[in-house]
């Protein structure tokens, strides 16, 4: 293969690559240009992104024009698995099969990242799936670190619920340790502010009345910081 760094190695989503050559085949015969118009379904960003493709894999020219490759793909079904797998050989000429069967997502990008690719950021990234797909389609076989998803991350809304639920049991704990529990042996008083509305004091079990009462009122009104007497309303 001649080496090439007017185009960029084929990013388009495989499947779309897929649709593409069952179109041409659906005609029949392959058109004089593989311009836009041949695949009027398509997007204006895939029907792009084929093309380039198309020019990468030797299948048309710089000037769109059909070359023999192209007919013998897309138009012989039977034969297309072991057409693109010569393709892959010819045009991914640093990228052995003995390599695919071995190497990891970063040595192929070491790979792809060569001149002749003219792929670079997420373009390369996308390069390598196509490839990736392209091969598996076509029965090379793929390494495992190839084909490993990897681990995936923790999920960030599951990691904000665990914070929250730890931050309302914490919450929880200090209230429990603020609030005193309750003396089996003091007197529990209800106090009527109105219909429907009572108020509770516990006063201890040797509590007396008469010494007592017009210091509860005072700290009550401490307490409740007012200002005037609260007997007054």
């Amino acid at each position: 293969m001649e080496e090439n760094t007017k185009f960029t190695a084929p990013y388009v989503p495989f499947a779309t690559f897929e649709t593409a050559l069952n179109h041409l085949a659906t005609l029949g015969a392959i058109p004089p240009k593989i311009d836009h118009s041949v695949f009027p379904s398509m997007g204006g960003l895939a029907k792009g992104q084929v093309i380039s493709a198309f020019k990468f894999l030797g299948l048309i020219d710089a000037n769109s024009l059909p070359q023999a490759l192209l007919a013998d793909l897309a138009l012989k079904k039977e034969t297309r698995k072991a057409t693109l797998r010569n393709i892959i050989k010819d045009r991914y000429s640093n990228v052995k099969e003995s390599d695919l069967s071995a190497m990891s997502p970063g040595q192929l990008d070491a790979k792809l990242g060569d001149s002749l690719y003219n792929a670079s950021g997420q373009t390369r990234i996308k390069a390598r799936t196509f490839l990736l797909k392209a091969a598996e389609n076509s029965g090379i076989p793929l390494s495992r670190l190839l084909t490993s998803k990897g681990p995936r991350g923790p999920r960030k809304k599951r990691a904000s619920n665990i914070e929250a639920k730890s931050g309302s049991t914490e919450k929880a704990k200090q209230k429990e340790e603020l609030t005193p529990l309750p003396n089996p042996e003091s007197i529990r008083m209800p106090i009527a502010l109105g219909p429907g509305r009572l108020a509770y004091i516990e006063l201890p079990k040797d509590w007396e009345g008469k010494r007592e009462t017009k210091k509860l009122l005072a700290l009550l009104k401490l307490s409740l910081g007012q200002e005037e007497d609260i007997l007054e309303e």
